[in-house]
């Protein structure tokens, strides 16, 4: 569902706003305090949540590659075409609210729910309902991104818990997804080129 908004730049800004505008109510309603200051450790943490989830990237792909050969390509190659309408705006964008889901999953969601159930529940039960949100219903054989979004969903949060800071887990996820689509923009260029050919 938030995947098919992100190819939507005016749609992706709506969702953003209103990501914000409920964060902002929930974090006050609730008597949440969120980290969102600059602070000496601040890059090197950034820095290392990055490489993390870039690893844990790089990892299920090959592994999957291996596993999977042709029919992991095939729907990988689905998943790049199902963002061709991104342009760089809708890229851009779609880091923006990633960045926005941050405050509502970590910032309120995994928050509230620490004191309650404890870390490792409010972990998992936040991390499946983001895999959930990121679902492609209208694709089945895309479907297998939720498990995915699902685990992205655990890292960012682990990073959130691991740092402390808002503000890293919101950088991270944001530059991360604009990475992302980024990565995808470059390989449709490459198909296509190659089918042109």
């Amino acid at each position: 569902m938030l995947f098919k908004i992100k190819n939507h730049l005016m749609l992706t800004l709506l969702v953003t706003a209103l990501f914000v505008a409920a964060s902002l109510a929930l974090k006050r309603a609730l008597g949440l305090e969120w980290d969102l200051e600059f602070e000496p450790n601040t890059l090197r943490n950034i820095a290392i949540g990055i490489a993390t989830i870039g690893a844990s990237d790089g990892l299920l792909h090959i592994s999957l590659l291996l596993i999977l050969r042709r029919k992991y390509l095939d729907r990988h190659e689905e998943l790049a075409e199902y963002f061709r309408p991104q342009g760089a705006l809708e890229i851009l964008a779609g880091g923006v609210m990633a960045s926005s889901e941050e405050l509502l999953f970590r910032g309120v969601f995994i928050q509230a729910t620490l004191a309650v159930i404890g870390a490792p529940a409010a972990l998992a039960i936040t991390a499946v309902i983001f895999g959930l949100v990121h679902m492609i219903p209208a694709r089945p054989r895309l479907r297998i991104y939720t498990i995915w979004a699902i685990w992205e969903g655990a890292l960012l949060g682990g990073v959130f818990l691991w740092s402390g800071s808002l503000l890293v887990s919101l950088i991270v996820h944001g530059v991360h997804d604009m990475a992302g689509f980024t990565v995808f923009a470059i390989q449709r260029h490459y198909t296509d080129k190659r089918k042109n050919v």
